[in-house]
C-alpha cells in the first residue's frame, strides 16, 4: 500500500491513527493493503489516498444486496486479499482511484461498523457495513442500519472531519 502494508500473518491495530495523502501506481492499494494478515483500525481516518492504475473489466458483489461492475484498480483506499480487516467508528473520505475502479477492494470482505464512507471516487467491492453512512447511488440499497445522509464534516476539504452537531451520525 501506498501508506501500509500488512503481509504474511501480521497482526494490525491502528488507533486514533490518519492514513492520508499517499499514492500507489500500482495494484496494491493507495493507503492501505493487507495480504494474509489480520487488520483492525479504530476511531482512525483514511483520507486523499489516491491509486493510479489501470486494469481490465471486473464483476463483483457489494454486500449487503448490490452488484456493481467496475474497471481498472483495486484499492484507492483499502485493498485487502485474503485478510481479515475491521474498520470500526473510523471515517473513509475522499480516496480516489484513476483512471476508474474500486477504491475499497476485498478478496475476502472488509468490514465497517459504525463508520463514514463519503466522498470517494470509484466503487466500493466486497464489503460489510453495519451501522454507517455511506454514500451509495439509490437509497435502495442501504440496508444493516446504513444511512445515505450527508455525514455534515465542519470542513472535510482542510482535513476537519469533525461532525457538525447537525449531523445524522451523532447518536445514532
Amino acid at each position: 500500500g501506498g501508506g501500509l502494508s500488512a503481509y504474511y500473518l501480521s497482526s494490525v491495530l491502528l488507533l486514533d491513527c490518519m492514513v492520508s495523502g499517499n499514492t500507489s501506481l500500482g495494484e496494491n492499494g493507495g493507503g492501505i493493503f493487507t495480504f494474509m494478515s489480520a487488520f483492525s483500525a479504530i476511531h482512525s481516518v483514511v483520507s486523499e489516498n489516491l491509486l493510479w492504475n489501470q486494469g481490465g473489466r471486473y464483476s463483483s458483489h457489494v454486500r449487503p444486496y448490490m452488484q456493481v461492475e467496475w474497471y481498472g484498480g483495486h484499492g484507492a483506499a483499502i485493498k485487502e486479499v485474503n485478510s481479515r480487516v475491521l474498520f470500526t467508528n473510523c471515517i473513509i473520505v475522499d480516496n480516489v482511484v484513476k483512471p476508474s475502479g474500486s477504491f475499497i477492494s476485498g478478496a475476502g470482505r472488509v468490514g465497517f461498523q459504525s463508520c463514514i464512507i463519503w466522498g470517494n471516487v470509484g466503487d466500493m467491492e466486497y464489503i460489510d457495513a453495519e451501522y454507517s453512512a455511506i454514500q451509495l447511488e439509490s437509497s435502495s440499497e442501504y440496508v444493516g442500519g446504513n444511512i445515505g445522509l450527508d455525514p455534515e464534516f465542519i470542513n472535510h476539504h482542510m482535513g476537519d472531519y469533525s461532525l457538525q452537531t447537525s449531523s445524522p451520525c451523532i447518536d445514532t
